[in-house]
Parts: structure tokens; C-alpha cells; sequence
């Protein structure tokens, strides 16, 4: 389900583009600022607007992802004057391409941590390349985010049409209410080993890393099915797993008997194993894929792609591959 601001960037989304009616919509009804919603034009010292991104809208860039991404999310309109809260101008950026591009370039290293998720999109007003631009900025779980620029350099968050210092206090409730564990999925290479009765087998190690801020608790792993695979413990014994299935991958779940992962920890979780008494002979490529979950949190889909090349390295006898995770 969409949050509000979601549903808002919707409004002023057309395709891949910006809603230039509704963008011309707002500066006509002078629709105001707010929790959600601030206008930015992008114009040099003398008021004139320029295409590439300025200092100043550099500096409110990151204010603003800041502010936006602590609270509830929000929208940036850039080519639009604003005063006292209110659109009263439309002031197009000359070469709206341009603008685009650095502005999405510029929204990685705006803040610490990054926001993920963070969207960018222009449209043409009609006149040639000039034209308006939507940044979209959603709530994030990562909260706090730090503005890295200028004066800005500082946590924010928005009160009202504005953006304000947040309180120290405001700041630590964000690190314990957020706090929440970030499990990432690792995929090994294939390396040749036995299966736990001793027969050869194909061996391809599955680990979860713990990338978050608390421990997550109850890990698990779940695996769609491949025929003629099957799944066997960190070191080859026998393991129990479930049927489940979450986020379109139908199969089974590892029963993992740690039951917390801290936080900055590992832990390999399983070996895809194919047996077979000819080694690589009628072994075809195949894809593994994969999510982990934890109490209070669900991980994207993961993919990877065995291929041939990797089956034949697999099967070279002088190839040691240990199950460990390489950063």
C-alpha cells in the first residue's frame, strides 16, 4: 500500500515524466507547501535560471532529502518561484535533460546514510528543452539521514511548510525506533565437494550478513526449488526445511538453529548441492533464487545465475573454494 507521499508523487507523475498539467496546476492554484510539498527554482546570482544545478539548490537538496526522508517523505517541484509558502511563479529550468541528470548524480552523496529509493523526473514545458522537475524523496526505516552540504550540515526534519534543526532528542528516538536489522543474501561460486553421503557433488554456499542496527531475530532463509538440486546443512549434513513461500519465490524454507544474528555478523546459511555419479556430465546451468527474511523484516528477491563457465571451473580438481564470504 502507498504512503501519502507516494500517492502524492503520483499525482505528478505521467509515465516516465512529470505531470506537467498538474505541475501548472499548482503554481495556478498556488498550492502551498507543506509537509510534504516545497518548491525550489534553480536560479543563478542574478535570477536568472541556469540548467546546471546551483550551489543553493545543491545546499536545499540535501536539506530537503534530509527533512523529507526523516519524517513522512515528500516531494520537491524545481522550476517553480515560491513566496510565503506559496507558488506565485513559473520559473523553468533552461535544459530540464540537464538538470535531471545532475540532480539524480547529486542525490547519493547529499546525505549520511544514503536514501534509498530517492526518484528524480523532468518534463518539457513545451517552449524546447526548458521545463520542470519532481524529486521524489520516500520516508525511510534507515532514519536519521544527515544533510552533508554547506550550512545545512546538520539532521532535519520538516515542521510545517519548513524545514527545521531536529532536536537531539528527535534524533535519538529515531535510532531506537528505526533501528531494525538489514539481512543481505551472499551467493557463492560452484565448487566440486561431497554430499552428505559421501557421493560427489556440486556444491554452491548461501549466506546472510546482518547489515543493520539491531539483531534480527528468527532468520530464514527461502529457496525456490530447483529439480535435481537439493539443499544441504553448512557442512553438508542433512537439514530441515519447510514449504513457504514469500515475495513470488514458491519452495521451502532453511530451518536455521541460530536463532539471532547480530548485527555486522554472518553466518552460511545452506549448500545447493547436485549430486551425480559423472560429475558435470548432463549437469545444465541453473538459477538460484532466493530471500531472506527475519522477525520485522522481508528482503528482496535475490537471483544468481550458474552458469557454464562456472560449472566447468567447478569441476577442475586442483579448485579450492571454502564457504566464506568475501568483502
Amino acid at each position: 500500500m502507498a504512503d501519502a507521499a507516494e500517492t502524492l508523487f503520483a499525482q505528478f507523475l505521467e509515465g516516465d515524466k512529470a505531470n506537467l498539467q498538474r505541475i501548472e496546476q499548482a503554481i495556478t492554484d498556488k498550492e502551498p507547501e507543506g509537509l510534504m510539498l516545497d518548491y525550489k527554482r534553480n536560479a543563478d546570482g542574478k535570477g536568472i535560471s541556469v540548467s546546471k544545478p546551483t550551489t543553493h539548490s545543491k545546499d536545499h537538496l540535501g536539506r530537503l532529502i534530509s527533512a523529507f526522508a526523516n519524517m513522512n517523505g515528500g516531494l520537491i517541484i524545481w522550476g517553480v518561484d515560491a513566496k510565503d509558502g506559496k507558488p506565485f511563479k513559473a520559473s523553468p529550468i533552461p535544459d530540464i535533460n540537464v538538470f535531471v541528470q545532475y540532480i539524480n548524480t547529486l542525490t547519493a552523496g547529499a546525505t549520511e546514510p544514503m536514501v534509498k529509493g530517492v526518484r528524480t523526473v523532468g518534463v518539457g514545458d513545451g517552449s524546447g528543452a526548458a521545463g520542470y522537475a519532481v524529486t521524489y524523496i520516500p520516508r525511510s526505516f534507515e532514519a536519521p539521514h544527515q544533510a552533508l552540504r554547506g550550512e545545512f550540515h546538520n539532521y532535519w526534519m520538516r515542521s510545517g511548510a519548513s524545514c527545521e534543526v531536529m532536536e537531539h532528542r528527535f534524533i535519538r528516538a529515531l535510532f531506537a525506533e528505526r533501528a531494525r536489522p538489514a539481512l543481505e543474501v551472499v551467493i557463492g561460486n560452484p565448487f566440486s565437494g561431497t554430499s552428505p553421503n559421501g557421493q560427489w557433488a556440486l556444491l554452491v554456499w548461501v549466506a546472510i550478513a546482518n547489515n543493520g542496527d539491531t539483531i534480527a531475530r528468527y532468520p530464514a532463509l527461502i529457496y525456490a526449488t530447483v529439480e535435481g538440486i537439493s539443499v544441504s546443512g553448512p557442512t553438508t549434513q542433512e537439514i530441515e526445511t519447510i514449504p513457504c513461500a514469500v515475495k513470488g519465490v514458491i519452495g521451502r524454507q532453511v530451518v536455521i538453529h541460530e536463532r539471532l544474528l547480530y548485527p555486522g555478523t554472518e553466518t552460511v546459511v545452506c549448500h545447493f548441492a547436485l549430486i551425480h555419479k559423472n560429475r558435470l556430465e548432463n549437469i545444465k546451468p541453473f538459477t538460484i533464487r532466493v530471500v531472506a527474511i527475519c522477525d520485522g523484516f522481508t528482503g528482496d528477491e535475490i537471483t544468481k545465475e550458474i552458469t557454464e563457465e562456472m560449472l566447468v571451473a567447478a569441476a577442475d580438481p586442483n579448485l579450492v573454494m571454502l564457504p566464506r564470504i568475501n568483502r
